[in-house]
């Protein structure tokens, strides 16, 4: 155990499964804490670019995001439509990673709770008494939980949802040596679990983290011991949990 505390990440080293894309981050962040970190994504997001043609005409109440991927991929599906992205009605995040990339194109309203639930409420609490008749324009991953369409529906409102990428597994590249001896295993997504399962399980002594219940239960069906899940999705969460599971 490393009695370094400006790196107390110091001695591990992190297996990162998820797309590289969505990796930076993290990676920076358990790099500048000591931990070596491998990364071999075992998942790969792939546009699904559905006809949009014609979307701005409808009257839509708002813009509703549940991750920073699903932000990246819709700005560039408008961008090969030639479309722009408008800044008429409200945008709403899901929390703290999401809101960071959509801030650089103006303000956004970020859930209290990061959840499909969390969202669809800050949604609610946005119109309060007085819901818009207008639907929420949600585009996302193509696997994204119901709860957010749910929530809202049983709050009086509607949404619309845009399929706009899907997570898929994939076979991994060129795998170094070093990932026979990782001590921490993170995965994301249940697309990223079969991949994993698939591709490089098993590992060793490696202790499996994953990023929230929904991931959780893939592992779990996928025949994986889960050593840990922070109390909420997100970067510092997950660090944080290892840090307090390390002592």
């Amino acid at each position: 155990m490393s009695h370094n505390p400006s790196l107390p990440l110091r001695g591990e080293t992190v297996l990162l499964t998820r797309p590289r894309r969505s990796s930076t981050k993290l990676r920076d962040q358990l790099i500048q804490m000591g931990a070596s970190v491998i990364h071999i994504p075992t998942v790969e997001l792939v546009p699904l670019e559905p006809t949009i043609e014609g979307i701005w005409d409808k009257p839509y109440c708002a813009l509703a995001f549940s991750s920073q991927n699903a932000w990246s991929f819709f700005l560039e599906l408008l961008e090969k439509n030639n479309m722009e992205l408008p800044s008429a009605f409200p945008r709403f995040s899901i929390g703290p990673a999401t809101t960071e990339v959509m801030r650089q194109f103006g303000p956004a309203i970020q859930a209290d709770t990061r959840s499909g639930h969390g969202l669809a409420q800050a949604v609610w609490n946005h119109f309060g008494t007085t819901p818009s008749p207008h639907p929420v324009l949600f585009p996302c991953s193509k696997h994204a939980h119901v709860s957010f369409s749910e929530t809202l529906q049983n709050l009086g409102m509607q949404s619309e949802r845009l399929e706009i990428y899907e997570p898929r597994p994939c076979e991994p590249g060129p795998i170094p040596l070093e990932v026979s001896r990782p001590s921490w295993v993170i995965l994301t997504s249940p697309s990223a679990i079969l991949g994993y399962v698939e591709h490089l399980h098993p590992i060793e002594r490696a202790k499996i983290v994953c990023m929230g219940p929904t991931t959780k239960a893939a592992a779990e069906k996928a025949g994986l011991h889960v050593d840990l899940v922070p109390d909420q999705p997100g970067t510092e969460d997950l660090i944080q949990a290892i840090l307090k599971a390390r002592g």
